[in-house]
C-alpha cells in the first residue's frame, strides 16, 4: 500500500502553488495503513521527499530528516528520575519527581513539539482498548498544542473574508485521532474538549461530501445531583 501511494504522489499527482484561504499553507503530509505502517511526504525546492516514518512522529519544517537527526541532542532525557547525588561530600537527595525529563524543551516551536511527542510516545502507557487508547492519546497531544495568547502572529498574510473573528494567536484549533483498526475519526477542539467521532466506514459507502461542526461551544456536564 505504502509503496503504490509513493508511486502515486511522484508519477501520478502534482502539487500547485494554489492559495487556500488566503495563502498557501506549507505543511508535511503523513500517510498511514491499517498495519499502521507510515510515511511522511515533504515537498521542497529539490522536489518530492517521501521518508519511511519509522519513529511515528512528524511535524512541519524543517525537514524529517532534521528532526530525526536533532533527536540526538536530547538522548540523556528518560522516564526515570535521578537519584541521590554527592558533590564534594555533600549528599544532596531529589525532593521532586520528574527529574529524568530535564532538558525537555518546552516551547511550541516545531522541533521542541517533535521531541516532545517523540519522548512521550516512547514511553507513555498505552491503553487496554480503543476508548483508552483514544483518550490518553489526546493527553499525549495537548503537550504539543498552542496555547491561546502564548503565540503571537508576527506575519498574518492577506486578510481575507474568512479571517472574520479571528484572533491574532497561532493556537491548536481542535486535535484528532484516527483509529485504523475501527476505521473512527475522533476530535475536540480548543474551547470543546467533549471528544466527538464518525465512523468512516459509514461515510465512505455515502455517493456526496458532508460536513460536520467542530463543536467549537464549551460543554459541561453538571452532576450534582448524582452525589451519594
Amino acid at each position: 500500500f505504502m509503496f503504490q501511494i509513493e508511486e502515486e504522489l511522484k508519477n501520478r499527482i502534482s502539487l500547485v502553488d494554489l492559495a487556500i484561504l488566503g495563502t498557501v499553507v506549507q505543511v508535511h503530509w503523513m500517510f498511514t495503513d491499517r498495519r499502521g505502517r507510515s510515511i511522511v511526504v515533504e515537498e521542497r525546492r529539490d522536489g518530492l521527499h517521501v521518508y519511511p516514518d519509522t519513529m511515528g512522529i512528524m511535524t512541519n519544517s524543517p525537514d524529517y530528516e532534521w528532526h530525526r537527526l536533532n533527536i540526538l541532542n536530547y538522548v540523556q532525557i528518560r522516564q526515570e528520575d535521578y537519584g541521590i547525588r554527592e558533590f564534594d561530600g555533600e549528599r544532596v537527595e531529589p525532593c521532586f519527581s520528574g527529574s529524568g525529563a530535564a532538558g525537555l524543551p518546552g516551547d511550541w516551536s516545531s522541533p521542541s513539539r517533535f521531541v516532545r511527542l517523540a519522548f512521550l510516545r516512547e514511553h507513555a502507557v498505552k491503553g487496554g482498548d480503543e476508548a483508552e487508547g483514544v483518550s490518553l492519546l489526546f493527553r499525549l497531544l495537548h503537550s504539543a498544542a498552542f496555547p491561546l495568547g502564548a503565540v503571537e502572529l508576527t506575519g498574518p498574510g492577506e486578510i481575507t473574508p474568512h479571517d472574520r473573528g479571528v484572533v491574532p494567536y497561532d493556537y491548536t484549533v481542535y486535535s484528532s485521532v484516527l483509529c485504523a483498526e475501527s476505521m473512527r475519526f475522533y476530535w475536540l477542539t480548543y474551547r470543546n474538549s467533549r471528544v466527538r467521532y464518525v465512523e468512516l466506514s459509514r461515510l465512505l459507502k455515502g455517493d456526496r461530501p458532508l460536513q460536520f461542526a467542530l463543536g467549537e461551544e464549551p460543554e459541561f456536564c453538571d452532576v450534582t445531583g448524582e452525589g451519594v
